[in-house]
Parts: C-alpha cells; structure tokens; sequence
C-alpha cells in the first residue's frame, strides 16, 4: 500500500485546471497533446496516487461535506 498526500478536493480541480493548460501548451509547442486520464494519471502518480480518479475519491471522502457532493 503506497502512501498518499491527502489532496483537498479544490485542489483536485486546480490539477485537472493546470494538465488542460499544460496539454494546450504542449500542443503549441511541439503540435502534440495529450489527453484525458492518460494525463490525469501521469499529474497526481507523484503524489502517491494510482490514477487520478483514485485521489478524487479520496479527497471526496477526506473533505468536509457529503462525499457524493460532485461539483
């Protein structure tokens, strides 16, 4: 079992908000972007993290709140 850094789930939102802007960067750059939850994954595995719907799931379940609260 890996360890996770718990991830609030509005910081769960700025990661996907910073891999859509990095995938249209990459684009401009090289004329390549990647996409979806290959990206997604690659973004949150540095924090301990499987797959990027694990960490919301998580972050769901650590916030405040109902965890089937979705914005």
């Amino acid at each position: 079992m890996s360890k996770h850094i718990p991830v609030p789930a509005r910081a769960c939102l700025k990661i996907k908000e910073f891999g859509l802007r990095f995938s249209k960067e990459l684009q401009t750059l090289t004329g390549e972007r990647v996409r979806g939850r290959k990206l997604y994954n690659a973004l949150v595995k540095p924090i301990g993290f499987d797959t990027h719907t694990q960490m919301v799931s998580l972050s769901k379940r650590v916030e405040e709140g109902t965890p089937f609260d979705f914005p």
